[in-house]
């Protein structure tokens, strides 16, 4: 478990539902609740949540995997560009 994961009872959760959101929000926080000694539900930020969702829509996207496998490979052989050859030192 990182640092920055709890496990903690459903019923300690639910007397400190305000401190763990602010907690989530201002810390990055996760809180994984458990029930009777087994993890039932996370809270995590909605922007991880989010990020997890758009994570998920693309690993399921056969032609963005495979976009991202040649970008890969190409990164490997050194078939590069720099942000500064395309659009300078001011961009």
């Amino acid at each position: 478990m990182k640092k920055n994961e709890t496990t903690i009872p459903v019923s300690e959760a639910r007397q400190k539902l305000p401190e763990l959101v602010d907690n989530v929000r201002k810390l990055h926080n996760r809180y994984f609740i458990s029930r009777r000694g087994k993890v039932e539900a996370v809270i995590v930020s909605s922007e991880e949540f989010e990020s997890w969702g758009e994570t998920l829509d693309i690993v399921a996207n056969r032609a963005e995997m495979k976009a991202m496998a040649r970008a890969f490979a190409d990164i490997k052989k050194g078939r590069v560009k720099y942000f500064e050859d395309i659009f300078g030192d001011k961009a």
